[in-house]
C-alpha cells in the first residue's frame, strides 16, 4: 500500500519563506565565501590566517566577510590591545545553517495560521 503525501504548490508557500531562502542562497553564492565558511569549520582564524589561505586581498576578503557577518553566518572579535591595528579574529558559530532552517519553518508555520 503507498503511503499518500502531501505537497505544497509554490502558490500556497508564503511569500516570505521564498525571500529567506533567497537570502540565504545569495548569502553562499560566492566561491570564496564558501571556502571561507570551509577554513573556518576547525574554528576561529585571523584575517591574516584567512587571507594566506585563500590567497585573496585584503579588500575582498573583507567584503566577504561583511556578507557573511551581515547575515550572522561568522562572528568576529577583537583580540590583542592595539586599537591603531586591531587583528580581528572570525570564527562560524556551530549550527548557523540548522538555526537559519529552523527560522525559516517558524516564519512558515506563523504565515500559514
Amino acid at each position: 500500500m503507498r503511503k499518500s503525501t502531501k505537497h505544497r504548490t509554490a502558490s500556497s508557500l508564503p511569500a516570505g519563506l521564498f525571500a529567506l531562502h533567497a537570502d540565504i542562497c545569495k548569502t553562499l553564492a560566492h566561491p570564496k565565501r564558501l571556502q571561507i565558511l570551509h577554513a573556518l569549520r576547525s574554528g576561529e582564524r585571523s584575517v591574516a590566517a584567512l587571507r594566506a589561505r585563500l590567497r585573496i586581498s585584503k579588500t575582498n576578503l573583507s567584503q566577504h566577510l561583511a556578507i557573511l557577518r551581515g547575515r550572522n553566518v561568522v562572528v568576529s572579535r577583537r583580540q590583542g590591545a592595539k586599537s591603531d591595528q586591531p587583528n580581528h579574529q572570525y570564527s562560524a558559530p556551530s549550527g548557523w545553517w540548522p538555526r537559519a532552517m529552523v527560522s525559516m519553518k517558524a516564519n512558515t508555520s506563523s504565515a500559514s495560521r
